[in-house]
C-alpha cells in the first residue's frame, strides 16, 4: 500500500481487516487456554480418583489385618471386627463433620491454585 495515494477509506479497511485478523487470534488463544486449563483439572481429578482407589485398597487391608491382631489379641475374631467397625464409623462420623476443612476447602484452593498459575506468570 503506498502512503502518498491511501485514502481514508483504504486505511479503515486495512485496520478493519487488521483488527479482525487480530480478534480471531485473541479467540483462538483462549480457546487454546481454556483448553489447557480445562486438562489440567481432568489430570488433577484424574490423579485424585486413582489416589481415592489406591487409599481404599490400603485401608481395606489394613482393616482386615487390624481385625485379625485385634481378634488374636482379645481371642475372639468377631470382636475384632466389631472393634474395627466401631473405629471405621467414629472416622465415618469426624471425616463427615470436618469434611469442608479436609477436603471441599482444599481442592477448592488447589483448583483455584491450577487457573492462576498462568496469571501470576
Amino acid at each position: 500500500m503506498d502512503t502518498n495515494n491511501t485514502t481514508l477509506f483504504e486505511f479503515l479497511e486495512d485496520a478493519k481487516k487488521t483488527l479482525q485478523d487480530y480478534v480471531n487470534i485473541q479467540i483462538k488463544i483462549f480457546k487454546l487456554e481454556l483448553i489447557k486449563k480445562n486438562a489440567t483439572i481432568g489430570g488433577l481429578l484424574l490423579w485424585m480418583l486413582i489416589f481415592v482407589f489406591l487409599f481404599f485398597g490400603l485401608l481395606l487391608f489394613a482393616g482386615f489385618a487390624f481385625s485379625f491382631w485385634m481378634g488374636a489379641l482379645i481371642q475372639n475374631i468377631p470382636a475384632g471386627f466389631g472393634i474395627t467397625v466401631l473405629i471405621f464409623a467414629i472416622l465415618i462420623v469426624l471425616i463427615t463433620i470436618f469434611r469442608k476443612q479436609l477436603f471441599i476447602n482444599p481442592f477448592i484452593k488447589i483448583i483455584i491454585q491450577q487457573q492462576t498459575i498462568d496469571i501470576e506468570d
